[in-house]
């Protein structure tokens, strides 16, 4: 397996291709055993952080390049390119929607608040008083379950 350097995979590979490729290495990668698939997963993480800061930086400049072009769709690289627009909408001027939006900030806290107290609850069902109604409730604790999972840091 060989990782293909920036510039050298062939432009004219599609994105099935792609993804054929990587489902080839993965096979060579995993059913091999002559990798360390825990410092194969690094050093890919290692590239996805380095690619993404790269895309990150280059798509201002690269649609500079694009609008230069002076066509909305065209092919570029072996590529389609299409220089669109997106409608962003800033609603905090509007009274209603502001207070909605605190009311949804409000009901997410007392869902925090509450899952936090779940979480503390050693039995079956428990029985509180609400704060709001004054009732007694039945509260139940979740289900916990616990799942193995890989957390890389760089």
């Amino acid at each position: 397996m060989s990782i293909k350097q920036l510039g050298k995979t062939p432009q004219e590979i599609t994105k099935n291709e792609i993804e054929d490729l990587a489902k080839l290495d993965i096979s060579e990668i995993v059913l091999s055993g002559k990798y360390d698939l825990l410092k194969t997963l690094i050093e890919l993480k290692r590239y996805d952080t380095y690619l993404n800061k790269l895309i990150e930086t280059l798509k201002t400049p690269a649609l500079e390049k694009a609008i230069e072009i002076g066509d909305k769709k065209f092919h570029y690289a072996d590529a389609k390119v299409w220089i669109t627009k997106r409608v962003v909408y800033d609603y905090s001027a509007d009274k209603i929607w502001s207070d909605l939006n605190i009311n949804l900030t409000a009901v997410k806290e007392r869902i925090k608040s509450h899952q936090a107290l779940l979480k503390k609850l050693d039995s079956e069902t428990t029985e509180i008083v609400d704060q709001e109604t004054g009732e007694i409730v039945k509260i139940t604790p979740p289900i916990k379950s616990e799942e193995a999972s890989l957390m890389i840091r760089l």
